[in-house]
């Protein structure tokens, strides 16, 4: 498990550009096996609630990892600052 800590901004300017962006990097991203499971362009705008991506870029100031699965239980194993 890794938790990233930093300064975020949201990309939340241009809406429609960002709902692009996702409807074309979608297909590249999904399994093999799914890559036909996109609907046509002219159907995505039925979908926009979908589509529609508010993008957070967070610049690192500090790297948390623990490498046992339940954290809870101990602190990380290492920790990296900026």
């Amino acid at each position: 498990m890794v938790l990233v800590q930093g300064t975020a901004e949201v990309d939340d300017r241009d809406l429609e550009a960002n709902r692009d962006r996702y409807a074309a990097r979608s297909p590249r991203r999904s399994l093999r096996g799914f890559k036909d499971s996109q609907p046509p362009p002219w159907m995505q705008r039925f979908f926009s609630w979908y589509y529609t991506r508010i993008y957070v870029h967070v610049r690192p100031e500090r790297v948390y990892v623990w490498r046992d699965p339940q954290p809870r239980q101990r602190g990380p194993s290492s920790t990296t600052a900026t």
